[in-house]
Formats: C-alpha cells, sequence, structure tokens
C-alpha cells in the first residue's frame, strides 16, 4: 500500500512539473488603472516619451481567463509612448503571451504594437525577441496581424475585422546557445479557445538568422506606439507562461472566492527532484516576493517579484543545476512573511 501510494505521489509530481509556470497576470484591474488616464504606474515603465499610452475600457472573450477583467490599455494613430512590464527571464524553452485585442484603426502600411524583450530591458533593437503587427486592408474595411522576429515581417490573411476582439498567443521558443529562435502567433475568434496548442499557428514559426539569437532571453513584454502607422487598438488580459496550458488555466480566484487569508502552502512533491510546486495565497493585490534560499541565507533562486492582483497562485521551481540540501522557500508580501523548509535529494 505504502508503495502504491509513493508511487503515486511520484507521479503527480512528474505530471505537475509539465504544467509550466505562469510569469506574468495584467489585468489592468489594479485602482491606478483608471480610463482615460495615462498608462504611467509603477506596474509599466516607460522606456520612449512623447504621446503616452492611456488606459480603456477592457475586452471580453468568451472562456479566457482574462476576459471582463479590468479596463484595458490603448494604444493611438500619431503615438509615440512605449512601455514594458518584466518577468523573469527564460533563457530556454518556450514562453507564451496571451492576449485580447481589438484594433478600430490601421493603416495599410502597418506597424508593430506588442514585443517581447530582455530584462533587465533593453529598449535598442538588440533586445527585441520579436514583434507583433497590425495593419489594414487598402481595398477594404478590414485588417491583417503580422509578425517578426528581426527586421522582416510577414502577415496573415487581412480579413480579420475591426472592432472585433480576437484572442491572440504569442510564442517564442528558445534555444540556448543558438542562433535557431524562432516566433509564431495564433490568432482565434471567438467562440475558438482551444485548451492545447494547436499543430500549426497561424504564422510561424518564424525566424531571422541574422538576429534570432537568445541574448538575455524574453523578459519583458511591451506595448507600442512608435510610428505614423501606429494602429488604434485595445489590448486587454495578458498572460504571460512557460506553457500553453498555464497560461490558460485561472490563477486568480474569481471575486467570490477570494483567499480570506495569506499562506504558502507546503511544497509538493517533498522531498523532490529537480521540480518541485508551491501553492500561495494573497488577500490583497500588492508586491508579492517568493524566493528560495539554502541553509547558509543564500538567495538560490527567484520565482516570483512583481506585483499581484489578490487571490490564488501557483510557482515551480526546477533545482536541476543545484546540490542535494536542505532548501527554504519564503514568501513577502506586504506585512506577511512565511517559510517553507524542504529537501532536495538526488
Amino acid at each position: 500500500m505504502r508503495k502504491s501510494l509513493l508511487l503515486l505521489i511520484l507521479v503527480l509530481g512528474c505530471i505537475s512539473t509539465t504544467y509550466g509556470q505562469l510569469l506574468l497576470v495584467e489585468n489592468f484591474d489594479n485602482p491606478v488603472y483608471v480610463v482615460g488616464t495615462k498608462l504611467d504606474t509603477t506596474y509599466w515603465k516607460m522606456h520612449q516619451t512623447g504621446v503616452e499610452d492611456t488606459v480603456a475600457l477592457g475586452l471580453a472573450y468568451a472562456g479566457y481567463p482574462g476576459s471582463g477583467i479590468g479596463n484595458s490599455v490603448k494604444t493611438a494613430l500619431g503615438g509615440t509612448a512605449d512601455y514594458n512590464r518584466t518577468f523573469a527571464a527564460q533563457t530556454s524553452g518556450n514562453v507564451y503571451s496571451f492576449f485580447m485585442v481589438n484594433v478600430s484603426a490601421a493603416t495599410t502600411g502597418g506597424d508593430y504594437f506588442f514585443h517581447y524583450s530582455s530584462n533587465p530591458f533593453n529598449g535598442g533593437s538588440t533586445g527585441i525577441r520579436g514583434r507583433v503587427f497590425a495593419k489594414g486592408n487598402a481595398t477594404s474595411d478590414s485588417l491583417g496581424f503580422g509578425l517578426s522576429f528581426g527586421s522582416s515581417s510577414t502577415y496573415a490573411g487581412l480579413n480579420y475585422k475591426f472592432n472585433t476582439t480576437y484572442l491572440l498567443a504569442f510564442k517564442i521558443k528558445v534555444s540556448p546557445g543558438a542562433s535557431d529562435d524562432t516566433v509564431s502567433l495564433y490568432i482565434f475568434s471567438a467562440p475558438a479557445l482551444p485548451t492545447t496548442e494547436p499543430a500549426t499557428p497561424t504564422i510561424g514559426p518564424w525566424g531571422d538568422a541574422a538576429t534570432t539569437d537568445n541574448v538575455g532571453g524574453p523578459g519583458s513584454v511591451a506595448m507600442r506606439q512608435g510610428s505614423s502607422n501606429t494602429p488604434t487598438l485595445r489590448v486587454d488580459g495578458i498572460r504571460v507562461a512557460t506553457s500553453w496550458n498555464a497560461a490558460l488555466t485561472t490563477s486568480v480566484a474569481s471575486p467570490d472566492v477570494r483567499p480570506t487569508s495569506y499562506s504558502l502552502s507546503q511544497n509538493f512533491p517533498n522531498p523532490f527532484n529537480p521540480s518541485t510546486n508551491f501553492a500561495y495565497e494573497i488577500v490583497k493585490e500588492g508586491f508579492v516576493s517568493v524566493k528560495i534560499y539554502d541553509v547558509l541565507g543564500q538567495v538560490a533562486a527567484t520565482l516570483v517579484n512583481e506585483y499581484k492582483p489578490a487571490g490564488a497562485y501557483r510557482a515551480t521551481w526546477n533545482a536541476a543545476g543545484f546540490n542535494s540540501g536542505i532548501y527554504f522557500c519564503r514568501i513577502q508580501t506586504g506585512s506577511f512573511t512565511e517559510t517553507k523548509k524542504m529537501i532536495l535529494v538526488k
């Protein structure tokens, strides 16, 4: 019986490690995001000055976890301000950015409005890890979405509708030490919401041999309005994750079941090798830090280091490069701190 239980625990542990990690959630639902105000907050950092992005009414897409929560960010024709928000840099594997977008106007020249970059943020062209574009169709009242990694771009059919909310999944595949990274774009129209990654993206995989390296790895997403071809649009429900299903799994509790107390649950599995998961709950929105320490009190890894709305979350630590031993996971948000002991066995 004990052997069967142990086997079940090990199997569940293996399953959980394939889940992926949610790196960033932005629903523009904090009180600082007021419709009509500039997107100049402590959570998004401006890296290009000019006519600022503004906060607008939120978007909805049936079944999507970021649907109908809070407001959105709006770019406009002629604007020149760009903003970025960072997450833990990823130097290998896949990163997915899901977001809703609704375009109200776009020129036939087209321009990009969303891109990956590094952490720390590098606003230069060498720091950009892929771009998403929008442009209008010269012969009809329709638009197309495009994709690039380096200087050249490619578009899907120019048959998407203005003033319609679409769900985009922007993927970057990072190969460490090689100049063969690629980006892909999946475009969905309601009510489509695949729970697994489709075999073929709408656009891509797309790369640029001259620039497809992963120097620093993707560690931020950025909103851009940077030229006379800037599309006028709204973006909402940004969810960045290391797997498709992690991005589409609701990690923030609904308003009716928000946590009533702060907590950090014991990691599972424990002992573990090489990955383990942590569940934590926060009652009030605020800056959250979740870090791993060794027995000497040194920081071994940072799992979370960002602002988060109230809710229930999960983080994963992959300790493949660490020695066996005792480690500690510590959460700090506001005046709340809690620490859990765990054992890595190899």
